[in-house]
């Protein structure tokens, strides 16, 4: 999160777990420590501590003195209360990897790399960084809130009107359309009622006037059903129009909540940890490293 700030030498979390585990396999481990503790030291020396000048120098804080420089810094700097107090463990590490070299154990490496990070932290260009990190994630959390209202409204009216769409369905299907019945056809009392003499010429016009009513009434049916053929067509398209804003709506809320953790992830400075397993192992994930979650392992019963 700091390298920038911090000069930190370029690598991944790959890359410092191997290095943990082989620190004799490149210099990533040692870069890593000088740009720590140049960075403390600054960090100290602007908070007006006092930081012995030997210990600065080009040619005595270089690759091959660090481990010695950084005993000292943790066990006899400004923080050295502090460290024997809370990272006992670092202070020891440190002891020991001056004496035997690269030996140290990777959770001794990462006590002492802590340590120096907690100094580090005080450091202006730091400082600095956290602060417009955090201003940074309260905007975008403030926006978000905004944001996330405005989605729990707008999905209360989608729903809403949908219920209401399917009553007023509901009520179309069980009742009539008044305004617009289905034509049937109107024949007349007297040609119903009428006798006449079977296969006489009044019989055959009666017959023909009551087959053209209902020929005429045929075309009404069926030109009444083309419409309502059409407008049930319409109200389907309305509804598909409707499903398809719905669709893309809760799209674009998806595509915001997933920039708004992305910003959030960027804005960040420090990781929580996912969780712990029933073994006391801890789980890490982060946003460099998406494709990957790492376990920190339980310390052990004896340690």
């Amino acid at each position: 999160a700091f390298r920038a700030e911090l000069s930190l030498p370029k690598g991944g979390i790959d890359l410092l777990v191997q290095t943990l585990h082989n620190p004799a396999s490149g210099s990533y481990l040692g870069e890593l420590y000088l740009a720590l503790m140049r960075s403390s030291m600054e960090a100290a020396q602007h908070h007006q501590m006092v930081v012995p000048p030997q210990w600065t120098g080009d040619f005595t804080l270089s690759g091959h003195t660090w481990p010695e420089v950084l005993r000292r810094w943790l066990s006899c700097g400004p923080y050295a209360e502090s460290n024997r107090r809370n990272s006992p463990e670092a202070v020891a590490a440190a002891t020991t990897l001056s004496c035997g070299g690269m030996k140290t154990l990777p959770q001794g490496h990462i006590a002492m790399l802590m340590c120096l990070m907690d100094s580090v932290m005080d450091h202006t260009a730091v400082k600095s960084m956290v602060d417009t990190r955090v201003e940074h994630a309260a905007e975008l959390r403030t926006r978000w809130t905004q944001q996330q209202k405005d989605f729990k409204e707008t999905e209360k009216q989608m729903q809403y009107d949908r219920i209401l769409r399917e009553s007023k369905a509901q009520d179309a299907a069980d009742d009539i359309d008044e305004t617009d019945p289905k034509p049937e056809a109107e024949i007349p009392p007297e040609l119903l009622d009428g006798e006449f003499e079977p296969g006489s010429k009044e019989e055959e016009e009666r017959n023909k006037k009551i087959e053209d009513i209902m020929a005429h009434n045929q075309r009404l049916v069926f030109q009444w059903e083309k419409k309502q053929q059409a407008k049930q067509r319409e109200e389907e398209k309305e509804e598909e129009r409707r499903l398809v804003d719905e669709q893309r709506f809760y799209e674009r809320h998806h595509k915001h909540e997933l920039e708004f953790h992305a910003k959030i992830n960027k804005a960040a400075v420090r990781y929580p940890t996912l969780g712990l397993d029933r073994y006391g192992n801890r789980y890490w994930w982060f946003p460099s490293e998406k494709g990957r979650v790492y376990i920190e392992p339980a310390p052990s019963a004896n340690a």
